[in-house]
């Protein structure tokens, strides 16, 4: 104020000298001289002061634009600052049920999407209000302050962005994680209920055609491999699907993950154990099927080829008392014996086709 109130004492400065000609004008004493040279040093004076008061009103001017730029500046860096908070407050805890967490990370990569979308639309903001620092700094009489405070609006800008992009980027990855997670669960899922599916074929196997039996067998023996591997690779799957997860949110549900694999690894090995154990006793069984149909056609042979022999030898003419009673009971002895292997394998049939 004091400076512009002696700006505008200019046109006062030329009235004063205009008044003092005119009035002096028809005088010469003396005090006509002093008023003179009193007006003269005024004059003086004032154009001495003129300079001052330029570069104090340019350097008011600068001050006052440097800190109300300073104000602006701080009052945008809590802003940012309170939106690099929201990043750690609103980062989700994933749920350990599938449907909600799935829910729950859509929603906050959603949330999260939009967040960095109302970022970028104050990016020409700040490129505006940076440039207006580096302008102020173009003045000799800018305070100092000023090149701290486009440093420090920069790098809070930065830091925002950057946090922003990157919890982005790691909901994401979580999303796809936990949706990877989800199908390996539902292919060991599937897995398993195939495996039972096999158990019960297994169970309605016949034996009545041993090269049914044979081929079964090593279908199942096949499937049980098979079963071993692909679980072994999905489970490895699981596992490293976990830790991953673990890496960006530790926590609850990496525990909960993790219980959850030792369940399946559970199920797994107890189911390939089952199918195992059953392929191995139907191996046993295929083998006792075969002993038995071995049997079964030496003892047809002995009935067709062996038996009428033995009985012509008997019935022969040629054939002495003697030598007759002894084939007799010889031959008895093998019928005796054709009818006791006859019974069980009577017995081994009926258990082997139960």
């Amino acid at each position: 104020n004091v400076c512009h109130e002696a700006d505008s004492k200019r046109e006062e400065m030329k009235w004063l000298v205009q008044t003092l000609d005119n009035l002096t004008t028809n005088r010469n004493d003396q005090e006509a001289a002093h008023e003179q040279r009193q007006l003269e040093n005024l004059i003086a004076r004032y154009k001495n002061l003129i300079p001052t008061i330029e570069i104090t009103m340019t350097k008011t001017d600068i001050y006052t634009k440097s800190y109300t730029y300073r104000k602006e500046v701080r009052e945008v860096c809590t802003l940012l600052e309170k939106v690099r908070e929201q990043f750690v407050v609103e980062t989700p805890e994933i749920p350990a049920q599938s449907k909600e967490a799935a829910e729950q990370l859509k929603e906050a990569v959603s949330s999260q999407e939009s967040r960095l979308s109302q970022l970028e639309t104050q990016r020409a903001n700040i490129v505006s209000m940076l440039q207006r620092g580096k302008d102020l700094l173009k003045d000799q009489h800018a305070p100092p302050f000023v090149s701290s405070e486009i440093q420090q609006l920069e790098s809070s800008w930065n830091d925002t962005y950057g946090h922003s992009v990157e919890a982005l980027k790691s909901l994401k990855t979580s999303q796809k994680l936990w949706e990877a997670y989800q199908q390996q669960k539902e292919e060991i899922t599937k897995l398993m209920r195939e495996a039972n599916e096999e158990l019960q074929k297994l169970k309605n196997i016949s034996f009545r055609d041993a090269q049914t039996v044979a081929a079964n067998i090593q279908a199942q023996k096949q499937f049980c491999m098979n079963l071993r591997n692909s679980s072994g690779e999905i489970i490895s799957k699981l596992k490293d699907t976990e830790e991953k997860l673990s890496d960006i949110s530790p926590g609850t549900i990496t525990i909960t993950i993790r219980e959850e694999i030792t369940k399946i690894e559970r199920i797994v090995h107890t189911t390939i154990e089952t199918v195992e154990r059953k392929v191995t006793h139907l191996e046993e069984q295929g083998a006792k099927w075969s002993q038995v149909q071995n049997e079964m056609s030496d003892l047809k042979n002995w009935t067709q080829q062996s038996a009428p022999l033995a009985i012509a030898s008997v019935q022969d003419v040629a054939t002495t008392p003697e030598e007759r009673v002894r084939k007799t009971e010889t031959l008895q002895k093998q019928i005796f014996d054709k009818i006791t292997t006859l019974k069980t394998l009577e017995e081994e049939s009926k258990e082997l086709i139960k």
